[in-house]
């Protein structure tokens, strides 16, 4: 499964309204004032939910009627289910609350709480300006595009300019990539061109790309790994004169608190988190000559990070990553072997939880709870239903569907108890023929209760009519017989043993993209960071340096926006003793 992460700046919309103190029959006939539908993550742009709020029985001015407005939370999950996103799994839990009761007036609002896994495309086309300032490239402006299709960053000075444009197909990308930046011993410029393929499993990353531009034609190719809290990387380019290696292993934990026991897990929702962030990050580099080496292509280094690959989907680092050394100054006039060592240890000191305190109550958690077994349920059923191993109920439902039927008319009129049973039975037949392993209540519940309604009403027919309906009692008893042998069958049991456990595996990332959300995140954060780094660039003619400093980092639910200062204790000569940093990261939320 494909997990949706968030990408962008989420609101949480706190419940401010005062509920009802009484259950929904009270307020028959109130006047309905407001209709709202919303949710704990309020998303920007969230149209979609004001459309649902205009499909729903309920509207403002209306009489309130209990049945619409139970109607209507099923409404609202159904239209989430079906069309905001192409999820193969997804979980919604809807709950209706009433709020602001006047009881003088006779009105009330209707408000629909929308809990969900299914997140609407955030900011489909993003364009963020930017700027900052450092040593080398002083105060700098750029901006950054981030489309369905297109993909731009770009930044310049007066000494430097940079900048990469994709172009998004799919898998593919072509991108166009620029550096004109300054370097301990001169300019370096660098003009390229290159089309990419990038592709994707569970836990593995692969791509590669042609590249051609003012240093020659050269071929790259990067792969990646990600388990948990670790993640590796690993790039090879081959060009005219050279082939160039880099590889890094990444780590990253966030500790926040967690409930230990299930029963707690109401006292931990909408709590402040405050979690301590761990990151560390081990790379390193070489360049095989077999010619001369392209000066654009050497290892320079320091406190920017710079894409192995341009237009790379993930973060494969080509050149050392020191905070406290200025960009492209720590390897002089370029190296050909580096490695690096950043450590980054931050603690949450203030914060606000993504969700509300309001929704740390054991209904929500029994909702939530009933919503996730239920689609875990439905994943099972379809796997079953696709196991070789069991034997198609396909003749014996065909049995059953002609027989429930011709029992229609029975009699005029059905007793009403045997129409409502009929009625269920065939769509329990139906949803069967769609899929859903849905047998055993079949056959040891639904069908021996229309039986037993049609016992009863062969005594008050005449002797014609009662045959016939012994008659089509009969071809239902068979067919249940055929659906109970299946269901008893061992090879059954076998088989649904194995469906339960596929659909527990992919409900898996599902669960932890609940857990992040319920226990984990914050709308905004403010943290006090700690850094260490240790690189080296060689031959260069200095030892390795180091950076030791800290700083403040603004985490908005998962953009961290982190700013320091980084001090070089003994810096080589001509790097300066230290440098502020700037960083911008997304972190991936569902790990």
């Amino acid at each position: 499964m494909r997990n949706a992460s968030l990408l962008a700046v989420l609101l949480v919309r706190g419940v401010s309204a005062a509920p009802c103190t009484e259950g929904p029959p009270h307020y028959r006939s109130y006047q309905v004032g407001r209709v709202l539908v919303t949710s704990p993550i309020g998303f920007s742009g969230a149209g979609s939910y004001s459309r649902i709020a205009a499909l729903l029985p309920l509207r403002p001015g209306t009489s309130f009627d209990p049945e619409a407005f139970q109607a209507g939370a099923s409404l609202v999950a159904r239209e989430i289910r079906e069309g905001f996103a192409p999820l193969p799994l997804h979980i919604v839990a809807v709950g209706g609350t009433l709020e602001n009761c006047d009881d003088a007036a006779r009105t009330l609002d209707v408000h629909y709480l929308v809990y969900s896994t299914v997140l609407p495309a955030l900011f489909p086309r993003a364009i963020e300006p930017l700027a900052g300032y450092d040593r080398t490239r002083g105060v700098y402006g750029g901006l950054r595009v981030h489309a369905d299709s297109i993909r731009l960053d770009s930044a310049a000075s007066n000494d430097n300019v940079t900048g990469t444009l994709s172009l998004v197909s799919g898998p593919w990308r072509l991108t166009a990539a620029y550096r004109d930046v300054l370097t301990s011993g001169e300019k370096l410029v660098q003009s390229t061109l290159s089309a990419g393929y990038f592709g994707s499993t569970k836990n593995f990353r692969y791509g590669a790309s042609v590249e051609g531009g003012n240093d020659g034609i050269d071929a790259k190719f990067v792969a990646g790994w990600s388990s948990g809290t670790w993640t590796a990387s690993y790039g090879l380019e081959i060009g005219d004169a050279f082939a160039k290696q880099v590889a890094d292993l990444g780590y990253k934990v966030t500790l926040s608190p967690r409930p230990r026991q299930a029963a707690d897990r109401a006292n931990y929702i909408g709590i402040a988190h405050r979690p301590l962030t761990v990151e560390a990050r081990l790379g390193a580099g070489v360049i095989l000559p077999f010619g001369a080496v392209p000066f654009s292509e050497r290892f320079f280094g320091g406190n920017q990070k710079f894409a192995f690959l341009a237009g790379s989907p993930w973060d494969v680092r080509g050149q050392p990553f020191l905070r406290s050394v200025t960009d492209n100054r720590l390897g002089g006039s370029g190296g050909t072997r580096f490695y690096a060592w950043n450590l980054t240890v931050a603690k949450a000191v203030y914060g606000r939880p993504l969700v509300p305190r309001e929704l740390g109550t054991a209904e929500f958690v029994e909702n939530l709870d009933f919503a996730i077994k239920t689609a875990e349920g439905e994943l099972s059923d379809a796997y079953l239903a696709k196991d070789p191993q069991v034997t198609s109920p396909a003749a014996a439902l065909d049995q059953i569907a002609g027989a429930l039927d011709a029992l229609k008319t029975a009699a005029d009129p059905l007793p009403a108890a045997l129409a409502s049973d009929l009625g269920r039975a065939a769509r329990t037949v139906a949803s069967m023929r769609q899929g859903a392993v849905l047998g055993s209540v079949l056959a040891t519940s639904i069908l021996p209760k229309v039986e037993a309604d049609l016992t009863q009403l062969e005594s008050t027919l005449g002797a014609d009519a009662a045959g016939r309906v012994a008659t089509l009692r009969l071809q239902l008893e068979s067919g249940r017989q055929v659906i109970a042998r299946g269901q008893s069958d061992p090879a059954y049991a076998a088989a649904r043993k194995r469906a339960d456990a596929a659909a527990a595996r992919d409900f898996q990332p599902v669960e932890k993209i609940l857990d992040t959300i319920l226990y984990d995140l914050d709308i905004y954060s403010i943290a006090p960071v700690a850094i260490f780094d240790v690189a080296r660039v060689w031959p260069s003619g200095a030892p390795a340096q180091a950076a030791v400093g800290g700083g403040l980092r603004l985490s908005v639910v998962n953009l961290d926006f982190t700013l320091g200062y980084a001090l070089n204790p003994k810096p080589a000569p001509g790097l300066g003793r230290g440098a502020f940093f700037i960083q911008l990261d997304g972190a991936d939320l569902f790990r």
